[in-house]
């Protein structure tokens, strides 16, 4: 009986395991995703405390071009959401994992529904004087948003 069970089992979770969708190495449907182009990106950051106070930079994506995204009088670090202008595109400033910052990105798309990502974005940081240190974005950075 045992024998039974355990071979029930194996062939019940082998055909779920099998049954499970497989990715498919073909291009991405571009329904469900967006490239958003940053450029220009600069952040400012107070000396010598290292406290981030601003950032600016701009955005291509399926529905903008050259969309200005900036916020100002940053009270904490990593940022809230930021809305880019009137636009539907969102972002947050964070700690980048291989760079100094990185971009939450967000495309709302209708109620509840949209797209997002993150990226890092490699910037290089240099005295700006009167205190004031200005990171300058060295690459163009395309950061792939989408709804999973």
């Amino acid at each position: 009986m045992r024998f039974t069970i355990a071979t029930a089992a194996a062939l019940f979770f082998g055909a779920t395991a099998y049954a499970q969708p497989q990715r498919d190495d073909g291009p991405l449907d571009p329904n469900f995703y967006e490239n958003i182009d940053i450029s220009d990106l600069y952040v400012w950051k107070d000396h010598p405390s290292d406290k981030v106070t601003g950032a600016s930079f701009s955005l291509t994506g399926r529905n903008a071009t050259d969309l200005s995204c900036e916020v100002q009088d940053i009270e904490k670090f990593p940022t809230g959401v930021i809305t880019c202008g009137d636009s539907m595109y969102r972002f947050a400033l964070d700690k980048g994992e291989s760079t100094e910052f990185a971009l939450h990105l967000y495309h709302e798309l209708g109620v509840a529904v949209g797209y997002y990502g993150k990226g890092d974005v490699s910037t290089y940081c240099h005295s700006g004087g009167l205190n004031r240190i200005i990171c300058a974005q060295l690459n163009p950075t395309t950061i792939v948003i989408d709804s999973v």
